[in-house]
């Protein structure tokens, strides 16, 4: 089973854009825990800044350290500082730490990004880590403390309100991710669909003019010059096979006219009803066979290079298909005709070619008719100035895809090989195709049920060739 381009490209989408996401989660929880513990020092040379008058007094405390905070995120962060001072009441637990934090040897730095006039250390205290501040040139036995667990406490309350809002927008992303796919295989495939179209209009008469392919991007170029590589290399193709056909319909007319006299000439000098007369006279049939073949060739390489001279003229069709039809019953007992022929149907044509194409179809169907109840029914009308003839028979085995291939040069059947008795080249439809095309027409062959093929013939009633 093939693969799906755009389930491909989704998928690869997806998968980039969870690795994007996921590296910028650590990279951003990277810079994130610098900025907050830079954001935490500087709350701590502030407090102790404004509020170290006021270590004294809990109330006094609290009321400054909160002191102009409204709208700071910090805000909760604030709560976790811890005023430290000589002769300072405190809980138990926040006296020996204080007083362990005035004791120890602290290798105090200064940050004068955040405060020139305060220092900044670290202490560690039953195994947790401290941040500790103090005046530069104040006293000693002043300072604050912030618990390095209280920091990261509040980074992961924000990281887990992130990871909280991504799960809510993820069907908002899946979603614009799905947009951003479709709109990248639009845009990707846009020059792919270009030349399909440009190649979908192809066939064996407009090679040359179609040698050029717009081309958006320069990306593409090369793709597009190797498609106008191999136009040119079919279109190339295709004239030396039409010169060939022409040419060896050219050259086989005249020998094989001169082969078929010399075996006339030979017949009678054969005796009468002898082997050699028998033999030379399929050498004859042969030879008949084989200038119908080279006509019809020369027919199709004239068609092909659109230098099939007509001869219109205005040609009853009525009466001529009345007459044919007649003359078909009579040769051709077992089968069962039936007509419906619009009187005064008259056709401006090459008569010649038109009776050509007729001759062809009624053949067929008598040819490839069932051997069992044959029929062969024919319409002929005229409607809005077209002529429309219809030639329908009974079949008793019909090939796959026959409506598709039957207009194919050299295309015989299944049927047509296996049935003795039967002969045939495979260029009549062909021919037939040609024929309506210089007519500005169309030929289609249809088979509506399993034991009938329909063949439809449309043309103008007058048609405005140059």
């Amino acid at each position: 089973m093939r693969k799906s381009f755009r389930l491909h490209l989704f998928i690869r989408i997806v998968v980039a854009t969870g690795l994007i996401i996921l590296a910028n989660r650590y990279i951003a929880q990277y810079h994130l825990s610098k900025q907050m513990e830079q954001s935490a020092f500087a709350e701590m040379a502030r407090v102790l800044e404004l509020c170290d008058q006021d270590m004294q007094d809990r109330t006094r405390w609290r009321t400054c350290t909160q002191r102009d905070q409204e709208g700071n995120v910090l805000h909760a962060l604030i709560n976790f500082i811890e005023p430290c001072q000589k002769g300072l009441d405190l809980p138990e637990a926040r006296r020996a730490r204080c007083e362990a934090g005035l004791a120890s040897d602290i290798a105090w730095n200064s940050n004068p990004r955040l405060n020139a006039q305060i220092l900044f250390g670290q202490i560690r205290l039953d195994g947790a880590l401290w941040h500790v501040a103090r005046h530069s040139d104040g006293p000693s036995g002043t300072q604050v403390m912030l618990a390095d667990d209280a920091i990261w406490s509040f980074l992961a309350t924000i990281w887990s309100l992130r990871d909280r809002n991504l799960i809510y927008v993820l069907p908002t992303v899946v979603l614009m991710l799905l947009g951003l796919t479709l709109f990248m295989v639009y845009v990707v495939m846009r020059p792919i669909r270009l030349m399909e179209e440009t190649l979908s209009q192809l066939d064996l008469q407009n090679l040359k003019d179609k040698t050029d392919i717009p081309v958006p991007y320069r990306e593409f170029s090369k793709l597009a010059n190797v498609y106008r590589d191999l136009l040119k290399r079919l279109d190339q193709s295709y004239l030396n096979a039409k010169r060939f056909s022409s040419d060896a319909a050219h050259e086989l007319r005249t020998p094989l006219s001169i082969m078929r006299g010399n075996i006339e000439r030979l017949i009678p000098d054969t005796p009468t009803g002898s082997t050699v007369q028998m033999r030379v006279q399929n050498l004859g049939d042969e030879v008949d066979r084989l200038i119908l073949i080279t006509e019809k060739l020369l027919m199709l390489s004239r068609a092909d290079s659109k230098s099939l001279q007509l001869d219109l003229e205005w040609y009853d069709l009525s009466m001529a298909l009345e007459e044919l039809i007649e003359d078909a019953e009579s040769f051709h007992n077992p089968i069962r005709f039936i007509a419906h022929i619009e009187p005064g149907v008259k056709f401006r044509c090459d008569k010649a070619l038109i009776e050509q194409l007729i001759n062809n179809l009624i053949s067929n169907a008598i040819k490839y008719n069932a051997r069992q109840n044959p029929w062969v029914e024919l319409h002929l009308r005229q409607q809005q100035g077209q002529l429309i003839l219809s030639l329908q028979n009974a079949a008793e085995f019909i090939p796959p895809g026959l409506a598709d291939k039957a207009f194919e040069r050299f295309y015989r059947g299944d049927d047509s090989r296996s049935r003795k008795g039967i002969t045939g080249l495979g260029l009549g439809l062909s021919i037939c195709k040609e024929i309506a095309l210089v007519h500005q027409g169309s030929i289609t062959l249809e088979v509506p049920s399993e034991n009938t093929v329909a063949v439809t013939f449309k043309a103008p009633l007058n048609p405005t060739l140059k």
